[in-house]
Protein backbone atom coordinates (compact mmCIF):
# COMPACT_ATOMS: atom_id res chain seq x y z
CA UNK A 1 0.00 0.00 0.00
CA UNK A 2 1.68 3.55 -0.84
CA UNK A 3 1.64 6.36 1.57
CA UNK A 4 -0.70 8.36 -0.23
CA UNK A 5 -3.12 5.35 -0.28
CA UNK A 6 -2.74 4.69 3.65
CA UNK A 7 -2.94 8.10 5.07
CA UNK A 8 -6.05 8.74 2.98
CA UNK A 9 -7.44 5.80 4.13
CA UNK A 10 -6.93 7.03 7.64
CA UNK A 11 -8.56 10.64 6.53
CA UNK A 12 -11.54 8.52 5.43
CA UNK A 13 -11.98 7.14 8.89
CA UNK A 14 -10.83 10.51 10.47
CA UNK A 15 -14.01 12.68 8.78
CA UNK A 16 -16.33 10.41 10.24
CA UNK A 17 -15.72 11.64 14.14
CA UNK A 18 -16.22 15.43 12.60
CA UNK A 19 -18.97 17.36 11.35
CA UNK A 20 -17.47 17.97 7.97
CA UNK A 21 -19.86 15.36 6.05
CA UNK A 22 -22.67 16.59 7.58
CA UNK A 23 -21.60 20.09 6.62
CA UNK A 24 -21.25 19.02 2.89
CA UNK A 25 -24.83 17.30 2.98
CA UNK A 26 -26.46 20.46 4.67
CA UNK A 27 -24.59 22.88 2.57
CA UNK A 28 -25.71 21.08 -0.51
CA UNK A 29 -29.39 20.47 0.59
CA UNK A 30 -30.14 23.81 2.26
CA UNK A 31 -30.95 25.80 -1.32
CA UNK A 32 -32.61 23.19 -2.90
CA UNK A 33 -35.08 22.75 -0.08
CA UNK A 34 -35.26 26.83 -0.22
CA UNK A 35 -35.77 26.16 -4.24
CA UNK A 36 -38.93 23.20 -3.74
CA UNK A 37 -40.35 25.49 -1.19
CA UNK A 38 -40.76 28.49 -3.19
CA UNK A 39 -41.78 26.44 -6.35
CA UNK A 40 -44.22 24.47 -4.28
CA UNK A 41 -45.98 27.31 -2.38
CA UNK A 42 -45.21 30.28 -4.55
CA UNK A 43 -46.20 28.11 -7.74
CA UNK A 44 -47.88 30.98 -9.72
CA UNK A 45 -44.80 32.86 -10.04
CA UNK A 46 -42.59 30.37 -11.03
CA UNK A 47 -44.51 28.93 -14.14
CA UNK A 48 -42.34 29.47 -16.93
CA UNK A 49 -43.23 31.26 -20.08
CA UNK A 50 -44.22 29.50 -23.00
CA UNK A 51 -41.00 27.42 -24.53
CA UNK A 52 -38.67 27.82 -21.90
CA UNK A 53 -37.32 25.26 -20.04
CA UNK A 54 -37.73 25.66 -15.96
CA UNK A 55 -34.33 23.76 -15.41
CA UNK A 56 -32.41 26.65 -17.17
CA UNK A 57 -34.23 28.57 -14.45
CA UNK A 58 -33.83 26.54 -11.54
CA UNK A 59 -30.70 25.46 -12.29
CA UNK A 60 -28.86 28.79 -13.00
CA UNK A 61 -30.57 30.46 -9.90
CA UNK A 62 -29.80 27.57 -7.57
CA UNK A 63 -25.31 27.36 -9.00
CA UNK A 64 -25.96 31.12 -8.93
CA UNK A 65 -26.79 31.44 -4.83
CA UNK A 66 -24.78 28.79 -4.19
CA UNK A 67 -21.82 30.33 -5.37
CA UNK A 68 -22.55 33.62 -4.12
CA UNK A 69 -23.97 32.73 -0.62
CA UNK A 70 -22.37 29.50 0.24
CA UNK A 71 -19.35 27.79 -0.80
CA UNK A 72 -16.70 30.41 0.35
CA UNK A 73 -18.23 29.64 3.71
CA UNK A 74 -18.23 25.90 3.05
CA UNK A 75 -14.86 25.83 2.03
CA UNK A 76 -13.66 28.27 5.22
CA UNK A 77 -15.54 25.57 7.71
CA UNK A 78 -14.86 22.28 5.93
CA UNK A 79 -10.60 23.18 5.93
CA UNK A 80 -10.72 24.35 9.75
CA UNK A 81 -12.92 21.35 10.58
CA UNK A 82 -10.54 18.84 8.63
CA UNK A 83 -7.58 20.08 9.60
CA UNK A 84 -8.14 21.30 13.42
CA UNK A 85 -9.09 17.87 14.51
CA UNK A 86 -5.61 16.93 15.13
CA UNK A 87 -5.02 19.73 17.10
CA UNK A 88 -8.19 19.66 18.95
CA UNK A 89 -7.04 15.59 19.83
CA UNK A 90 -3.50 16.98 19.94
CA UNK A 91 -2.58 13.63 17.38
CA UNK A 92 -0.41 15.74 15.30
CA UNK A 93 2.22 14.00 16.91
CA UNK A 94 0.79 10.53 16.69
CA UNK A 95 0.06 11.18 13.23
CA UNK A 96 3.77 12.54 12.16
CA UNK A 97 5.71 9.49 14.12
CA UNK A 98 3.92 7.00 12.22
CA UNK A 99 6.12 4.79 8.50
CA UNK A 100 4.98 7.42 6.41
CA UNK A 101 6.93 10.52 4.82
CA UNK A 102 5.30 13.91 6.29
CA UNK A 103 4.35 14.57 2.32
CA UNK A 104 1.64 11.87 2.22
CA UNK A 105 0.22 13.27 5.53
CA UNK A 106 0.06 17.06 4.12
CA UNK A 107 -1.21 15.50 0.95
CA UNK A 108 -3.67 12.98 2.05
CA UNK A 109 -5.75 15.62 4.20
CA UNK A 110 -5.21 18.20 1.40
CA UNK A 111 -7.31 15.47 -1.13
CA UNK A 112 -9.28 14.54 1.24
CA UNK A 113 -10.21 18.51 1.38
CA UNK A 114 -10.84 18.53 -2.52
CA UNK A 115 -12.59 15.76 -2.47
CA UNK A 116 -15.08 16.60 0.22
CA UNK A 117 -16.05 19.69 -2.03
CA UNK A 118 -16.57 17.76 -5.16
CA UNK A 119 -18.87 15.50 -2.93
CA UNK A 120 -20.51 19.20 -1.59
CA UNK A 121 -21.00 19.74 -5.27
CA UNK A 122 -22.26 16.59 -6.69
CA UNK A 123 -24.99 16.01 -3.99
CA UNK A 124 -25.83 19.85 -4.31
CA UNK A 125 -26.17 19.22 -8.50
CA UNK A 126 -28.68 15.73 -7.33
CA UNK A 127 -30.33 17.54 -4.50
CA UNK A 128 -31.40 20.27 -7.27
CA UNK A 129 -32.75 17.51 -9.78
CA UNK A 130 -35.02 15.89 -6.96
CA UNK A 131 -36.35 19.63 -5.80
CA UNK A 132 -37.43 20.05 -9.31
CA UNK A 133 -38.75 16.81 -10.15
CA UNK A 134 -40.60 16.95 -6.57
CA UNK A 135 -41.96 20.15 -7.37
CA UNK A 136 -43.01 19.14 -10.69
CA UNK A 137 -44.76 16.17 -9.34
CA UNK A 138 -46.49 18.29 -7.06
CA UNK A 139 -47.22 21.21 -9.06
CA UNK A 140 -47.70 20.03 -12.73
CA UNK A 141 -47.91 23.48 -13.90
CA UNK A 142 -44.45 24.10 -13.36
CA UNK A 143 -43.97 21.87 -16.34
CA UNK A 144 -40.57 20.01 -14.91
CA UNK A 145 -41.89 16.65 -15.91
CA UNK A 146 -42.07 17.84 -19.82
CA UNK A 147 -38.29 18.99 -19.98
CA UNK A 148 -34.90 17.40 -19.14
CA UNK A 149 -32.42 19.29 -17.14
CA UNK A 150 -29.24 20.22 -18.95
CA UNK A 151 -26.42 17.68 -17.60
CA UNK A 152 -23.91 20.04 -19.68
CA UNK A 153 -24.65 22.84 -17.65
CA UNK A 154 -24.38 20.59 -14.50
CA UNK A 155 -21.25 19.19 -15.49
CA UNK A 156 -20.17 22.43 -16.53
CA UNK A 157 -20.95 24.27 -13.32
CA UNK A 158 -19.26 21.53 -11.06
CA UNK A 159 -15.93 21.73 -12.90
CA UNK A 160 -16.14 26.08 -12.57
CA UNK A 161 -17.44 26.27 -9.24
CA UNK A 162 -14.44 23.62 -8.08
CA UNK A 163 -11.97 25.62 -10.41
CA UNK A 164 -13.27 29.06 -8.95
CA UNK A 165 -12.90 27.91 -5.14
CA UNK A 166 -10.11 26.21 -5.39
CA UNK A 167 -7.81 29.46 -4.32
CA UNK A 168 -9.66 29.65 -1.34
CA UNK A 169 -9.25 26.32 -0.44
CA UNK A 170 -5.94 26.67 -0.82
CA UNK A 171 -5.14 29.68 1.37
CA UNK A 172 -7.87 28.20 4.01
CA UNK A 173 -5.55 25.06 4.37
CA UNK A 174 -2.64 26.97 4.42
CA UNK A 175 -4.03 28.78 7.34
CA UNK A 176 -5.79 26.11 9.01
CA UNK A 177 -2.40 24.48 9.30
CA UNK A 178 -1.06 28.08 10.85
CA UNK A 179 -2.74 27.55 14.13
CA UNK A 180 -3.60 25.57 16.67
CA UNK A 181 -7.28 26.62 17.27
CA UNK A 182 -10.41 27.40 14.62
CA UNK A 183 -10.50 31.53 15.39
CA UNK A 184 -8.20 32.73 13.39
CA UNK A 185 -8.63 30.57 10.16
CA UNK A 186 -12.50 30.99 9.99
CA UNK A 187 -11.97 34.82 11.13
CA UNK A 188 -9.54 35.47 8.04
CA UNK A 189 -11.86 33.06 5.98
CA UNK A 190 -14.75 35.34 7.01
CA UNK A 191 -13.02 38.73 6.29
CA UNK A 192 -11.89 37.51 3.30
CA UNK A 193 -15.26 37.04 1.98
CA UNK A 194 -16.63 40.13 3.54
CA UNK A 195 -13.78 42.08 1.43
CA UNK A 196 -14.73 39.98 -1.74
CA UNK A 197 -18.31 41.92 -2.06
CA UNK A 198 -16.72 45.06 -1.59
CA UNK A 199 -14.14 44.44 -4.19
CA UNK A 200 -16.76 42.89 -6.80
CA UNK A 201 -17.52 46.18 -8.78
CA UNK A 202 -13.05 46.65 -8.59
CA UNK A 203 -10.65 45.97 -10.98
CA UNK A 204 -9.01 43.89 -8.65
CA UNK A 205 -11.89 41.49 -8.31
CA UNK A 206 -10.23 39.15 -10.63
CA UNK A 207 -7.37 38.74 -8.08
CA UNK A 208 -8.47 38.19 -4.98
CA UNK A 209 -8.97 34.47 -4.12
CA UNK A 210 -12.20 34.97 -2.17
CA UNK A 211 -13.96 36.78 -5.11
CA UNK A 212 -13.55 33.86 -7.72
CA UNK A 213 -16.36 31.82 -6.35
CA UNK A 214 -18.46 35.17 -6.72
CA UNK A 215 -17.50 35.75 -10.28
CA UNK A 216 -17.72 32.49 -11.52
CA UNK A 217 -21.47 31.98 -10.18
CA UNK A 218 -22.01 35.08 -12.15
CA UNK A 219 -21.03 34.17 -15.32
CA UNK A 220 -22.45 30.76 -15.37
CA UNK A 221 -24.90 31.10 -17.65
CA UNK A 222 -23.06 32.19 -20.50
CA UNK A 223 -20.04 29.94 -19.93
CA UNK A 224 -19.18 27.92 -23.01
CA UNK A 225 -17.51 25.18 -20.71
CA UNK A 226 -14.15 24.76 -22.57
CA UNK A 227 -12.36 27.53 -21.20
CA UNK A 228 -11.27 28.99 -17.93
CA UNK A 229 -11.91 32.59 -16.22
CA UNK A 230 -9.48 35.07 -15.47
CA UNK A 231 -10.27 34.99 -11.87
CA UNK A 232 -9.97 31.08 -12.09
CA UNK A 233 -7.01 30.66 -13.87
CA UNK A 234 -6.10 32.99 -10.73
CA UNK A 235 -7.51 31.01 -8.35
CA UNK A 236 -5.40 27.90 -9.39
CA UNK A 237 -2.56 30.31 -9.22
CA UNK A 238 -3.52 30.80 -4.92
CA UNK A 239 -3.89 27.43 -4.70
CA UNK A 240 -0.57 26.33 -6.13
CA UNK A 241 1.24 29.22 -4.09
CA UNK A 242 -0.86 28.69 -1.17
CA UNK A 243 -0.70 24.69 -1.10
CA UNK A 244 3.28 24.58 -1.13
CA UNK A 245 3.67 27.37 1.68
CA UNK A 246 1.71 25.43 3.67
CA UNK A 247 3.36 22.74 2.98
CA UNK A 248 6.41 24.21 4.55
CA UNK A 249 4.47 25.47 7.13
CA UNK A 250 3.95 21.72 7.89
CA UNK A 251 7.07 20.99 8.08
CA UNK A 252 8.45 23.38 10.43
CA UNK A 253 5.78 22.14 12.69
CA UNK A 254 6.81 18.81 12.09
CA UNK A 255 10.46 19.55 13.23
CA UNK A 256 9.31 21.49 16.20
CA UNK A 257 6.77 18.15 16.97
CA UNK A 258 9.92 16.32 16.96
CA UNK A 259 8.96 13.96 14.02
Amino acid sequence: MTPIIRCLRSESLKIKATPALWLALCTAALLPALNFLGAVFNAKDMIPPPGLNPWDLLLTRAWYHLGTLLLTLFAVLSTALLVQTEYKANTWKQVLVQPVPEWAVYTGKLITTLLLTLFCLACFAGFSLIAGLLAGIIKPELQFLHYTPSLFFILKAIVHSFVGLLGVLGMQYALALSFRNFVPPIGAGLAGFIVSIFLMGTKFKDFFPYTSPLLTASKLKSLSGRTLLLNEWMSIVFFGVAVIAGYFLFLRYAKKSGA
